[in-house]
């Protein structure tokens, strides 16, 4: 999930609904 600066990132990638 998305943690710290690496939010925008997940956002980018959707990585948070992984």
């Amino acid at each position: 999930m998305c943690e710290g600066l690496h939010i925008l990132s997940c956002l980018s990638i959707n990585a948070c609904l992984s």
